[in-house]
């Protein structure tokens, strides 16, 4: 049996390097995480956050994004949706929106404890039902 083992990436990305047994392995990480996830804290485990589908027709278009990339933070949230309308989805303090013209990669808007702009980030090979 090839040997892999999996590792959580800061990123939320998955890596496979050497090990065992898969099997076995994914079931550690289900028991060891059991409703938590690895956040972008240096490693600290956060609680899952919530997905809510807001509005399944949302997109941003290249115009659009390129724009965000000029915006300063500390915009309200408001704000934002004055800007780029509602969220495809929102999973804590960022909210989603698919690509126009590429679905799969995401745009992730976030905010700080206030609901103030705080920055992008992108994602990647993303799937939603209904896309």
């Amino acid at each position: 049996m090839r040997k892999l083992s999996l590792a959580i990436v800061l990123t939320g990305a998955i890596a496979l390097t050497g090990c065992e047994d898969l099997d076995a392995l994914v079931s550690d990480l289900d028991a060891s995480l059991s409703g938590q996830a690895i956040a972008n804290t240096g490693g600290e485990v956060a609680p899952v956050q919530e997905f809510r589908t807001i509005d399944s027709e949302a997109r941003i278009t290249r115009e659009e994004l390129e724009r965000l990339t000029h915006i300063a933070p500390g915009n309200s949230t408001q704000a934002m949706h004055h800007f780029l309308n509602l969220p495809y989805a929102v999973a804590g303090n960022t909210e989603y929106y698919p690509m126009e013209t590429d679905p799969t990669t995401w745009i992730g808007v976030q905010y700080d404890s206030q609901g103030n702009y705080a920055g992008y980030t992108f994602s990647a090979q993303n799937y939603s039902e209904g896309m």
